[in-house]
């Protein structure tokens, strides 16, 4: 064989083993990596509040509101952190891999835009590495109140033609669909479930089943924004002026929580925390309530509040009469408010 033969045939040998190589690293690199089925992407709690704080494995994802509300993480004693993408988010879940949200980057840099591509691309549901790299489009229409359970995420779509209405997708962005005709409210529950209440005909509660998008009751009622946490289920009392209420899964006796109305709410751990909303009584703070048979109710802050989130060491929440003024304090233990502060790295 001659010497020229000879290195035409290394030489296609090392071309054919370099694209076997580049075909391998591409799909390694692209290849969604799919979740259990019990599998939830933030809590209930957070999901009512816009879903602005996310914990998962010891890290803490958050809408910066410092920064435009661009997807940051930190740890959850606020140290360390990190900016993963300066899109506009909202919405946020976790599972081992990606982080999933809705960004909003209409209002953020292009309000008033009359230019469609632009809106398309600047709005939408979204997937990101853990690292901030390699965002992957979910669905490019407007999105809202995203949750993940299992491989899907549910969420409020929105177009012209059919207006709002609930969605999932694939979060390998595949096999996108409309679930039901009305804007339904999927907010995670127990064991990788959801959880929702009606919204036309009835406002019952209902658990949702991810597996074969069925459902089934759970409390027949006029609830609204119900969260169950494997062995209650909290929902604002609609019948009673939307007081905070509380039920036994193995029961249908309700418990008053809150004895005034209440605008949110966030449950965690032995913690509820609310906005009580007193008309009558000119009364408008924060107040938290331990769920223990003793635990009596604390203000934490008086005023107007919104978008309480919860993680393991602080709750944040926000100024509804000032958006951009955030505070948070501990979990548990004594209240300490201060405003929302963290370390970068």
């Amino acid at each position: 064989m001659k010497k020229s033969t000879k290195r035409f045939i290394l030489i296609a040998i090392i071309v054919i083993l370099a694209i076997i190589v580049i075909s391998v690293f591409s799909y390694l690199k692209n290849r969604t990596h799919f979740n259990n089925a019990d599998v939830s992407g933030n809590i209930g709690g957070n999901y009512y509040n816009s879903g602005l704080f996310c914990e998962h494995n010891d890290t803490v994802y958050f809408a910066n509101p410092y920064d435009d509300y661009a997807l940051y993480k930190m740890t959850p004693q606020g140290t360390n952190a990190e900016k993963l993408s300066s899109d506009k988010v909202s919405f946020i879940n976790a599972d081992n891999h990606y982080i999933y949200y809705v960004r909003d980057n209409i209002s953020k840099s292009h309000s008033g835009s009359s230019l469609g591509f632009i809106q398309q691309a600047s709005n939408g549901l979204c997937r990101i590495n853990h690292n901030g790299k390699d965002t992957l489009l979910l669905d490019a229409d407007p999105s809202l109140y995203a949750a993940l359970s299992g491989n899907y995420i549910y969420y409020i779509h929105y177009d012209k033609e059919t207006a709002s209405t609930l969605y999932k997708v694939k979060i390998d962005a595949t096999e996108k669909q409309k679930v039901d005709a009305s804007p339904l409210l999927l907010s995670p529950a127990a064991n990788g479930t959801l959880c929702y209440n009606g919204v036309s005909g009835n406002h019952n509660i209902w658990s949702f089943n991810a597996s074969n998008d069925g459902s089934s009751l759970l409390y027949e009622g006029n609830c609204w924004n119900p969260i169950d946490d494997g062995s209650y289920i909290y929902f604002m009392d609609c019948e009673n002026d939307y007081h905070l209420t509380r039920i036994a899964k193995n029961g249908q006796e309700k418990t008053d929580l809150s004895q005034c109305r209440v605008d949110c709410y966030n449950v965690y751990g032995d913690y509820v925390y609310y906005e009580k909303n007193d008309i009558n009584n000119d009364i408008h703070m924060l107040c938290r309530k331990s769920l223990s048979p003793s635990g009596e109710e604390e203000v934490v802050a008086e005023g107007v509040f919104c978008d309480i989130n919860i993680t393991s060491n602080y709750v944040y929440f926000r100024n509804f009469n000032n958006q951009d003024e955030f505070f948070q304090t501990p979990t548990t233990g004594a209240i300490d408010v201060e405003p929302f502060s963290f370390e970068t790295k």
